[in-house]
């Protein structure tokens, strides 16, 4: 499971892609699954949109098979 929180812009969502892919490491080489908790997270700036495609193309190609997300509704925070 994962946690993201706080606001993020491009440098900080390089980081965390990095980070993901060193702790995910022993996972891809079978199906695995990614939960992540988002009600902390405060958005993103430009630029972290690309990073987060970048990281959904990288977590597809080496094995994820699903995604939950956990959060509570907010007015403007859309997820889908």
């Amino acid at each position: 499971m994962v946690r993201i929180n706080g606001a993020w812009n491009e440098e900080e969502a390089r980081l965390y892609f990095t980070k993901l892919k060193e702790t995910v490491k022993e996972l891809i080489r079978q199906p695995w699954v990614m939960i992540a908790y988002l009600n902390d997270w405060g958005l993103g700036t430009p630029g972290t949109d690309q990073v987060a495609a970048e990281l959904i193309q990288w977590c597809e190609a080496h094995n994820q098979i699903k995604s939950a997300f956990v959060y509570s509704p907010h007015l403007i925070k859309n997820f889908s």
